[in-house]
């Protein structure tokens, strides 16, 4: 019964106001003293709005290479690094010295990538995504147990290709999915699953967990060997007054959402007080998933209130009591 947080993009979100460096590690260590188990990075080069402004961020495993060497104890992963921005020999030697400099506690979360814009930026092949991502993964996944890996496919070509120094603990392997190759897939290679992103309703995480389960038993893979991991969106409060005042600010609108944002938050957010977090949380764990990864902020890739985190570590101190 695990519970992480995302680490806010706001250079992503918001152009005119730079996330440093500094402030993406008080927030990590913030998660980590109220007691949360694992914080999360996106991966982007950038991120192109609407109008054609765009927004940067800190690059992914270069930042939690910085974050592991100041915690000690929470997991440290990406949702999801997007594949095809790195060669897989590049990618796994990175993943492999996250490892070593983590002490074990890196999750390699890997997706083929969606926003068009940053491909076609730096012309970067957008077609074939789950074929490129497949032959990637696959010799990823080999190199990171300390094969060797051989293979002529499509995109890439291995020829007893091995990551040195061999790691001593694999790295895990995350896979986002919902479609059936990369259902597939995900039986097939990986540790954890994700699905996102989720609010107060079960049903949709149900039916992405009940599909996985099928292409489980169809890859001869018992579900339970996977850690399921599922992302929410919530709307921590400290009292259930302020759920309506916190509503009331969206519906007026803020420059870090889109007016789509601040309806699926208004409409699907897991809010509330700790107590009421938790019992919401609890229908999660009920449903199958192991480890939450929570937005806890309404106002998506902005900065993260600390109290909010401590809200959110108080839930889950009522869950595991």
């Amino acid at each position: 019964m695990k519970a992480g947080i995302m680490l806010p993009l706001r250079d992503l979100m918001q152009p005119r106001e730079r996330r440093t460096w500094e402030q993406t590690l008080v927030t990590a260590m913030h998660a980590e003293a109220a007691g949360l188990d694992s914080a999360w990075i996106a991966d982007h080069l950038f991120i192109q709005g609407s109008d054609g402004t765009r927004g940067g961020s800190l690059e992914a495993l270069s930042t939690l290479a910085g974050l592991a060497t100041a915690t000690r104890r929470l997991e440290l992963g990406t949702l999801v690094l997007c594949d095809p921005f790195r060669h897989p020999a590049i990618l796994v030697k990175m993943a492999g010295t996250l490892q070593e400099i983590s002490g074990g506690r890196f999750v390699l979360g890997l997706g083929c990538g969606w926003h068009q814009p940053e491909f076609d930026a730096y012309g970067i092949p957008f077609d074939d995504k789950v074929q490129r991502f497949e032959e990637s993964a696959r010799a990823v996944t080999a190199m990171l147990r300390g094969e060797s890996y051989t293979h002529a496919g499509k995109i890439y070509t291995f020829d007893d290709a091995v990551l040195l120094p061999r790691p001593e603990q694999p790295t895990r392997l995350l896979i986002a999915a919902k479609g059936p190759r990369m259902l597939r897939l995900t039986a097939e290679l990986a540790q954890s699953f994700n699905t996102a992103w989720m609010g107060a309703d079960t049903a949709l995480f149900s039916s992405r967990l009940a599909d996985l389960r099928a292409a489980c038993d169809k890859a001869g893979r018992d579900l339970k060997s996977i850690e399921v991991t599922v992302g929410l969106l919530t709307l921590p409060v400290a009292r259930e007054a302020d759920i309506d005042t916190e509503f009331a600010r969206l519906q007026r609108g803020s420059p870090a959402l889109a007016a789509t944002d601040r309806e699926k938050i208004r409409r699907d957010a897991i809010c509330g007080t700790p107590a009421m977090l938790a019992e919401q949380f609890r229908a999660y764990f009920d449903a199958g998933a192991d480890h939450l990864i929570l937005v806890p902020s309404p106002e998506v890739g902005r900065h993260i209130d600390e109290d909010r985190i401590d809200l959110i570590g108080e839930a889950m101190t009522i869950l595991r009591s």
